[in-house]
């Protein structure tokens, strides 16, 4: 009877271990609007973030920026930055730059795939 109890209390041990792991956390939502002055908002392509007021396209890419090739279909290139259009024409959104009468996001380059396992 005493391996039964043993048993038991370690079989409600490991159950309230699982559920601790499983129990559904409050995500941590990042402000984009928390700096100052004419900065980008970068869009991977997946969802639109609209930050600080629209600016003027630049010269050359951010260094956040992806480069060509471009996603075609998706992705345009512009002063050698890949950039989505935006549906809005100008005046642009917050966040956007104007080129040539029409608003564009800049695409954000591809995080590097990590090709080394940790010991």
């Amino acid at each position: 009877m005493g391996d039964a109890v043993g048993t038991r209390e370690r079989g409600w041990a490991l159950a309230a271990g699982l559920a601790l792991l499983l129990w559904p956390r409050t995500p941590e939502h990042f402000n984009p609007c928390g700096g100052l002055g004419e900065s980008p908002s970068f869009t991977d392509g997946k969802e639109l973030s609209w930050g600080v007021i629209a600016y003027p396209m630049p010269e050359k890419p951010f260094k956040e920026q992806r480069t060509p090739p471009c996603m075609p279909g998706l992705e345009v290139e512009i002063r050698g930055g890949c950039w989505v259009q935006a549906a809005q024409s100008a005046p642009c959104p917050r966040g956007s730059a104007e080129y040539q009468g029409k608003c564009y996001v800049a695409v954000k380059k591809l995080e590097p795939v990590p090709r080394s396992v940790r010991p």
